[in-house]
Order: C-alpha cells, then structure tokens, then sequence
C-alpha cells in the first residue's frame, strides 16, 4: 500500500506527534508492506518534526508559504500529481477542505481519508465539512467523542482508532538516567524532597492550566507544578500564579521536545482540560505509569478507565479535583522508587496496535 500524508504544519502538538511516532515506527518494521511516498506540509512556519521524519527516512514535501489561501492552492496543484493507486491521508481540517474539493470535482481518483483528532472546529470549516465530509472515503477519529462531534458531520464513515506511542523508547531512557527526578527538580530550584506535579500541553483556555495554578493554593508549600507548553494564555496564567501567591511554586519551561520526561519524574500528572480529543500527554503518562488527576472531557476517560492510580473528576469541579490531588499525594509512591518503574509494564496504548489499527482502517478504503 502506498500511502501520502498531509499536514498543516509539523509544530509540537499532539496530531503531529501520532504522525511522528506512527512513520517511526514504520521504519523500523518495513515487513509492513507499507510506503510512505511523502508527508507534505501546507504550513512551512511550523517544522519542529521535519527533522525526525527525514532521520526516519521519510520525504518530507515543504509547500513553502504559510499563507492559508496560497496553501490551498499550492496543494491542489501538488494534488494532480498524486501516483496512482496512493491512500491521501489528511491531518488538518484546512487542508482537507482543497482535498475533498477536489474529489467532489471528480478531479481526485484516489482514496481519501479525514483523521479528525478535534471535538470542535471554527464555524466556516464546520459549515462546510456538513456538505464536504461526505467526499472523504472515511475518517478515522481519534475518540468517541470525536466520532460523535460535529466535526465529522456528514461522513460517510467514522472509525476510532486510538493512538499509541512507544513504551520501549520511554522505557529505555528511564533506565539510563535513573538520576532524573533529583535532576529535574534541581533545574527548577526545588529541593530533591519537593513533590512535582506536570502539565503538558500548549497554553490555551480550553487546556485548563489555570484550574491547575488554582489547585495548587490549596496544597501543601512543598508542592510544585510545572508546565510543558507554550501559548497565548502564558501571560495570564503568570498572573494568576502571582495573584493567588504561588509564583514560586509554577514552573513555565516552555515547549520541549521531549516534553513527556516531566511526566515521567513527576508525581502526578494534571490534566484539568475543558475540552479535548485524545491528548497524547495522557497517553505518555499512561504508558509511563504515572498518576494522572483529569476532568471527564473527550477520549481522556477511555485513557484512564483501567488505571486505578488515575482519578478522573467532572469538569468543572475545582474542590473534587483538588480533593482528588490531595489523595493521591497522600498515597504516592516515593518518586526514586515510581521512577524506576516508569514505562515497565505494557498496556493498550504502544504503538504498535496503534500503528496496526491504524493501516487496518486504510486497507479497507484502498482503491
């Protein structure tokens, strides 16, 4: 089967991080019997993952504009040279609108498939989706929640197939810095006693970080948050610390590439999302084994649901989430000893069913 991948931008986020870990994958089991003839950016401001496709000998197609309209058309254009017989899979709602335009036209022979990974979309692309997702071949969604959102409105067939990332690579950078928690805290000015909680995602409302700034007021001073992202919202979540006296004890590292080691010295894991798809922040913590307090917002239940470390409360709720953090605090595992386990046990959310499933969903679409 050959395969040609479309994004808006290969930025930190989490649809680019499954494409990333899914063609990583691939390259290293080629028995597959699955090509990858190109991943092709219609967004060149964002190129964070560029470099790790190439390194897993993927073509990476930059379009060369960050203007939404000229991508559109650069696309369409980049389209009619598709080869014959390729499954197009599209990542990105803006770039799926020129493609399913296309196939609409009858000027499109290939087989197309939506991966929705958003419960919401602006109103213009939601608009338009009601009368254009009836030209993909399928979408596969990345929860429940996003098969049943309106963001798929009028396809022709949703399936849900669950993301995965590698535990063995998790598991093996474990092992070789056993040193990490006391390092980590050291690179905050935390002493190696102080307990972490982390936060991973980019600093956006509907992300909740300030639900987590909150609930750190009510938790003992030894108790510090730290968090992975970046965003508009970074400002006010800096004032809110102040305000409500906690600056000291909030830790904004930025964007990381591997954002998902905070996850792996921490404590606890915090999640308090107001809305979401199936971030793959939960998924790394999940496959690491750490802890996680969570709102009950879009696929992060069907993450958690067999992990009796995990609590998930309503959304919305800010004295059962901090209720909720304070027992499982009360219980935690010494970090020096849960960080040694991390990544050690194997459950449902590796690549490699994933990255199965996955091409499963494609075979059948596969003209």
């Amino acid at each position: 089967m050959k395969v040609i991948e479309v994004i808006r931008g290969l930025g930190l986020g989490g649809s680019e991080s499954q494409l990333v870990q899914r063609l990583e994958y691939m390259s290293r089991n080629p028995a597959l019997d699955v090509q990858t003839l190109a991943v092709i950016n219609a967004y060149s401001g964002e190129q964070f993952f560029a470099e790790r496709l190439e390194k897993a000998e993927v073509v990476v197609e930059d379009l060369g504009t960050s203007n939404r309209w000229t991508s559109l058309f650069l696309l369409w254009r980049r389209a009619k040279r598709f080869p014959d017989g390729a499954v197009v899979v599209v990542h990105s709602p803006w770039p799926a609108l020129a493609l399913k335009v296309m196939k609409a036209s009858g000027r499109f022979p290939h087989a197309l498939v939506e991966v929705a990974s958003s419960t919401h979309y602006a109103r213009p692309l939601l608009f338009l989706g009601r009368w254009l997702n009836r030209y993909a071949d399928a979408f596969i969604a990345v929860s429940d929640d996003v098969a049943q959102a309106p963001t798929v409105a009028g396809a022709r067939a949703v399936h849900v197939v669950h993301a995965g990332v590698d535990r063995h690579a998790l598991r093996r950078w474990v092992e070789s810095n056993p040193s990490a928690p006391a390092d980590y805290r050291s690179r905050l000015g935390m002493r190696r006693s102080d307990r972490l909680l982390a936060m991973v995602g980019n600093l956006y409302h509907f992300k909740g970080q300030d639900n987590a700034i909150r609930a750190l007021q009510s938790l003992d001073s030894d108790i510090h948050l730290v968090l992975a992202g970046d965003g508009p919202e970074g400002p006010e979540l800096t004032s809110l610390a102040i305000r409500l006296g906690v600056r000291d004890r909030v830790h904004f590292v930025g964007r990381e590439a591997n954002a998902w080691r905070w996850a792996a010295v921490a404590d606890i894991v915090v999640h308090p999302s107001r809305r979401e798809g199936l971030p793959v922040a939960l998924i790394e913590a999940r496959v690491l084994g750490t802890p996680v307090i969570a709102t009950d917002v879009g696929g992060i239940s069907a993450v958690l649901r067999t992990d009796r470390s995990s609590i998930v409360v309503p959304e919305g709720d800010g004295v059962a989430f901090a209720s909720a953090l304070r027992a499982r605090l009360r219980d935690a595992v010494p970090i020096e000893l849960a960080f040694a386990r991390r990544a050690a046990v194997a459950n449902e959310w590796d690549v490699a069913r994933f990255v199965r499933e996955f091409y499963e969903k494609l075979r059948e679409v596969e003209i």
